[in-house]
């Protein structure tokens, strides 16, 4: 590692536990996350800039955020974005070329990619997942991991992790984006605290295999 890329790991060490000190964090599930390899971690989004911030934070192994470019403009949420590396993408229902190839080399890395489907809509799960995350799956054979994100005051956050997937192995096209768009957002919902028992076995519809 280069002296620079020490020095940013240090600093973002140092910025993510003053955050979390300034945070109320109460995190479920994180031995779901596995320690290494490639991984897609896909979350309901309700709040812009906090959203990707507590995620960062609260996941227990280095993650790129795929953030709106808005971020760059957030103090504290643009400097962690810059230190964690994040892609950062523009709103737009067409997945450049230059985006996907910096998502599927932080992924050929073994690294974790985090993303939120429902960009800024904001629909807190409710929305209409996009389905980049989707394409990124199947592209890539990658493991997808949901969360839920929860605020619950004003520093005051749930972040659940629910059990790892892999996507079937299928042609990329758009019935295959559908299916898998629509189950990602079906296996984030289920995370919430005060959903159904019956949602949280949304894989006996029988789109890819738990991990």
């Amino acid at each position: 590692m280069s002296n620079s890329g020490g020095l940013k790991a240090t600093l973002l060490q140092a910025s993510r536990r003053i955050v979390r000190g300034l945070l109320d964090l109460e995190v479920r599930g994180d031995d779901c996350v596995p320690a290494a390899g490639k991984l897609l971690i896909v979350s309901n989004h309700g709040q812009r800039f906090l959203d990707p911030v507590v995620l960062s934070i609260a996941t227990p192994r280095d993650v790129v955020v795929v953030g709106d470019v808005y971020f760059r403009t957030r103090p504290i949420a643009g400097l962690l974005a810059y230190l964690s590396g994040t892609i950062f993408v523009a709103p737009s229902l067409v997945l450049r070329p230059a985006f996907i190839v910096q998502c599927d080399d932080v992924l050929a890395q073994g690294t974790a990619l985090a993303i939120f489907p429902e960009g800024r809509q904001l629909g807190g799960g409710w929305g209409v997942f996009q389905q980049g995350a989707a394409y990124l799956a199947l592209r890539n054979r990658c493991p997808i991991l949901p969360v839920w994100v929860e605020r619950r005051g004003i520093r005051k956050f749930l972040v659940v992790y629910g059990a790892r997937f892999v996507p079937e192995e299928r042609p990329v096209n758009r019935r295959s984006l559908q299916d898998l768009t629509q189950r990602i957002q079906r296996e984030v919902l289920s995370l919430r605290p005060d959903a159904p028992i019956a949602a949280v076995e949304p894989y006996a519809l029988g789109y890819g295999e738990r991990r």
